[in-house]
């Protein structure tokens, strides 16, 4: 039986307490639970077992689908890429030019502005990065 979390298997009997209707009135069956949470406690601090990997060995069918996904990747990527650039140059109406092609350069100065933060930041934080790997 798989363990609800879906980690490991466990050989505990999960059945809680049943309730059991009769005509007027309701009864619960009497299941010890705690030996049922100290069994649970045991399998859940069993040591997992490590299975030896194959250490990057790839075969060539696996070779071959990592390629063609990555292809189909590179070409969605390329593609998604592209087409908002040229796209607001077409000859559509001018409002939607003008929407498409402030959208395009808002996030294109927002990725400027973003990447000339990011490069000030690693430039002024180099020298106590330095300073704490090398320990000076």
């Amino acid at each position: 039986m798989n363990n609800i979390w879906g980690t490991r298997e466990e050989d505990v009997n999960s059945e809680l307490n049943k309730v059991v209707v009769h005509e007027n009135s309701a009864q619960v069956a009497s299941i010890d639970v705690s030996d049922g949470y100290e069994k649970a406690w045991k399998s859940l601090n069993r040591p997992k077992e490590n299975k030896p990997r194959n250490m990057g060995i790839i075969t060539e069918e696996e070779y071959r689908k990592r390629f063609r996904i990555y292809l189909v990747f590179l070409l969605v990527s390329i593609i998604t890429t592209i087409y908002p650039i040229f796209e607001p140059y077409s000859r559509q109406s001018s409002r939607i030019n003008a929407y498409i092609t402030f959208i395009l350069w808002s996030v294109a100065g927002l990725a400027a502005f973003r990447f000339f933060g990011s490069l000030a930041y690693f430039t002024l934080e180099l020298p106590t990065t330095l300073r704490s790997t090398l320990r000076i």
